[in-house]
């Protein structure tokens, strides 16, 4: 009677174990449906781990287009794989996905302080990016692309280091256009972060009027690498919109522009160069940051 009883026991807790583990796949299921997953997806169960979409990307038909790009750090950036090297054509904001669903889609929007500095650099607010399988897809300039993982040496684009093969000190003439480059400040930008100001002065010597955003691109450097444009807020000190007034024939204007510091010790170097010119020509100047104040 003890043995019937003992078996009756284990055979019940057998069928439970069963029943529970029957309940949590058909929990599985119902789940992967609802978010319209196949269920071959899951044949293995575990943590979930968000899609990894970072690092280098090629064109995948070289014979479309000669689109690199390079994802990090909650940005997205394209370059046009020229004879004369890599040129922006996009610098735009990433969002990382939270979990493995395929597609992804988000949508960048442009870092016009960026690509406005390039000859190449998009005019457009924002492109669509999607992610299938294996598969980076967009449209730029109306045309379709679509870009695999793929390295193309990030290391080597064209806004690292200074560029300019002929370098005026501290003034000189651009085309139609005389740059002064005048002198420096510390600041920081709106979270706090450490940046410079650098203020220069360009006068047009055009027939037609002109501002030094359409017409000029300005460079800073450290350690050899370029910095990203800064957003200092406006005061006393700094004038943000300096950059997009329009001068005049035969008038100047002081500029102002601020960038974010890699190195709080590391020398500077800034640049000035005119947009869309066919020389390699710069002003130049280098600060001291332990210098300034």
């Amino acid at each position: 009677m003890k043995k019937r009883n003992i078996f009756f026991l284990l055979l019940t807790f057998i069928l439970v174990l069963i029943a529970v583990a029957e309940a949590g796949v058909l929990f599985v299921m119902v789940n992967t449906i609802i978010h319209k997953e196949s269920p071959r997806q899951i044949q293995k169960y575990g943590p979930i781990v968000p899609l990894d979409l970072s690092g280098e990307w090629i064109q995948s038909d070289p014979e479309d287009g000669n689109h690199v790009l390079r994802i990090a750090d909650g940005s997205i950036e394209i370059y046009l794989n020229n004879e004369d090297g890599y040129s922006l054509f996009w610098a735009g904001s990433f969002d990382p996905p939270v979990n493995a669903r395929e597609p992804y889609r988000w949508k960048s929007k442009n870092d016009t302080e960026r690509t406005s500095q390039s000859p190449s650099g998009s005019e457009e607010k924002s492109i669509k990016f999607t992610y299938r399988d294996g598969v980076l897809s967009y449209k730029a300039d109306g045309s379709a692309v679509e870009a695999v993982r793929g390295s193309w040496g990030y290391e080597n684009v064209s806004n690292v280091g200074p560029q300019s093969s002929s370098r005026f000190a501290e003034s000189g003439d651009l085309g139609d256009y005389h740059i002064e480059i005048g002198g420096a400040q510390l600041s920081s930008d709106v979270s706090g972060e450490p940046a410079v100001i650098v203020t220069y002065s360009w006068t047009n010597n055009s027939e037609a009027a002109a501002s030094a955003m359409v017409m000029l691109i300005e460079r800073a450097f450290q350690n050899g690498v370029q910095l990203t444009s800064a957003q200092v807020p406006d005061d006393a000190n700094y004038n943000a919109d300096s950059v997009s007034i329009t001068v005049e024939p035969g008038s100047s204007q002081i500029i102002q522009r601020a960038f974010l510091l890699d190195d709080p010790n590391a020398n500077l170097s800034f640049e000035v160069s005119e947009f869309l010119s066919q020389s390699n020509e710069a002003v130049a100047k280098d600060f001291d940051l332990s210098a300034l104040s």
